[in-house]
């Protein structure tokens, strides 16, 4: 019996590394043959033969999948698979950005169409026979490798939480209450999206933009980040980011003496990184000041959503500022920005534009047309902040009612003075009828509350290929400046698999097996401080909770 035993133990596997495999191809294409080499790594010559003759698969797999010190190789993977994952978590951040809903149907069905639509643009043939699966066993893997958490699905799209909006605002008044915040104290900030160049849809100049070649200014979009305080008397300086650092626009202008705070990226998003950025130099400041002047104790309450561009680790970065997220999918019924203060900004932002646009026109200098042509990023900007100044003390304090009954049961009512949006709205429709543009009011509603299209597979694929950046380039390449030095996480990747790939080079040709544990030691550890950044960059850009995708906020 013991020996029956002793025979079905299973043998333990012996898993081989990037490197050792690195090292077998490497002796292989020197010219040595597979027995001299299973001599020389202590392998069976069956598996130096297939990791030589699977090498190219194997080195894709490097390329792309590489780590400093991995044990178990990454599979190869469907090169079409690969691309469709990254354009689909493209789509995703952006349907967030959006607020737009999500459920995991609707995600299933754009990654399929993706795949085919990625399959026919790379002529692949017999696209049936390699056909791809939404399969529910591909999501699960899908959400752990791009590290999407705490998936919750209600129906067929995700709707706001009314449970959890119900018992949140007592939640919130008990943290208040019991950190003695006063409403100075309590600060909320949103993001929302403004197409700084969109018309109403029926108007002659949208359709003259619509036929126009080259980038849609139409969909042209800025992230608008504005927040302020339950009292109503600061209005945070916005934050704007946008898909260029320097638009033509800005040739002749200093970007630190804009009336917001400008950051770029590519997609024109808050990322994680800009927000943290925002969060440190930013909002620290301005709100330190602030209570330096009230005379009162730095001490902060941030409310935040749960959008992909803010961090959970922000409770860390400030021992005066306390973050508290709002439950999920509670954003449309709780936030306080999203209760009036967007829209507001949004309203005045059309006003001042229809009116300069009259202005002009009026004068006779340009026709309607012309006006619009000739308005830019710059101009755009400068009526964001003129906009901001008019949202008013009552409004801002307004917004904070639903989730935080209890202060204004105990106080008195805002100031009723607060311009209703419907008088600005309407101002905008009388505007727009003397511009001879067509447009009634609930058009003007929809303008100012315009979330954007979802982007298409045309729209990935593009962005993917880089076309899209070409457009860019060469629309605002005046002025550009010069790119600063920073990692990237490509550039990182590749860097450590060549630093493994050098050690395993040196450690085939060093006899002396101390010397090189002490010098690849060594390596290791100067090299950690690299090794953080670029663990801290893959999480910037993959750590995002599903609630953030499958809900809107």
């Amino acid at each position: 019996m013991s020996s029956i035993r002793k025979n079905t133990v299973k043998r333990k596997k012996n898993v081989i590394t990037f490197a050792e495999k690195l090292e077998i191809v490497k002796l292989f294409e020197s010219g040595k043959g597979f027995t001299a080499i299973a001599r020389a790594t202590n392998r069976p010559e069956s598996t130096i033969r297939t990791i030589v003759k699977t090498k190219e698969r194997f080195l894709e797999s490097v390329k792309s999948n590489a780590l400093m010190q991995g044990t178990i190789v990454t599979p190869y993977r469907d090169e079409t698979i690969l691309k469709m994952e990254s354009l689909l978590l493209i789509w995703i951040e952006d349907l967030t950005a959006k607020k737009i809903p999500l459920c995991l149907k609707s995600i299933k069905e754009k990654a399929v169409s993706l795949y085919h639509d990625i399959k026919r643009k790379s002529n692949k043939e017999n696209i049936e026979e390699q056909s791809f699966k939404a399969s529910n066993g591909w999501f699960s893997r899908f959400k752990k490798r791009t590290n999407l958490r705490n998936v919750k699905i209600h129906g067929e799209a995700s709707s706001a939480d009314d449970d959890a909006a119900s018992y949140f605002p007592d939640v919130f008044a008990k943290i208040v209450e019991e950190n003695s915040y006063i409403p100075e104290q309590i600060f909320n900030v949103d993001e929302t999206a403004l197409f700084w160049k969109k018309m109403p849809t029926r108007s002659y100049i949208s359709k003259e933009m619509d036929t126009m070649p080259g980038y849609k200014v139409a969909k042209d979009r800025i992230t608008i980040m504005i927040g302020g305080n339950l009292a109503g008397d600061l209005k945070l300086k916005p934050l704007a980011v946008y898909r260029s650092q320097r638009p033509r626009a800005f040739k002749s202008i200093n970007i630190n003496n804009l009336p917001v705070y400008w950051k770029s990226n590519t997609k024109g998003w808050v990322t994680r990184c800009i927000f943290v950025e925002w969060f440190n130099e930013c909002f620290v400041p301005e709100v330190k000041q602030y209570c330096e002047k009230k005379e009162i104790s730095f001490k902060v309450l941030l409310l935040l959503d749960n959008a992909p561009g803010h961090p959970i680790e922000l409770n860390n970065m400030h021992p005066n500022v306390e973050i508290l997220f709002l439950p999920p999918r509670t954003t449309s019924l709780l936030q306080p920005m999203d209760q009036g203060v967007v829209a507001a900004l949004k309203s005045h932002y059309l006003r001042h534009t229809f009116e300069q646009a009259l202005k002009i026109v009026e004068t006779g200098s340009k026709t309607l047309s012309q006006f619009w042509k000739a308005f830019n990023i710059l101009n755009a900007i400068s009526n964001v902040a003129a906009s901001w100044k008019e949202v008013k003390q009552a409004t801002m304090q307004a917004a904070w009612k639903k989730i935080y009954p209890h202060f204004f049961a105990s106080n008195e009512p805002p100031d009723s003075s607060q311009e209703p949006i419907s008088t600005v709205l309407g101002e905008c429709v009388s505007l727009a009828h003397f511009l001879e543009i067509e447009v009634n009011y609930e058009e003007m509603e929809e303008l100012v509350n315009c979330a954007g299209e979802p982007l298409s597979n045309e729209e990935l694929i593009k962005m993917q290929s880089l076309e899209i950046l070409e457009e860019y380039l060469e629309d605002d390449s005046e002025g550009m400046e010069e790119e600063n030095k920073c990692f990237s996480t490509k550039g990182l990747a590749e860097a450590f698999s060549n630093l493994e790939l050098a050690l395993s080079t040196i450690e085939a040709m060093d006899s002396d097996e101390e010397r090189f544990a002490r010098v690849s030691k060594s390596v290791r550890e100067n090299m950690k401080i690299y090794l953080q950044i670029w663990e801290d960059k893959k999480k910037s850009t993959k750590q995002l909770t599903m609630d953030n995708f499958l809900i809107t906020l």
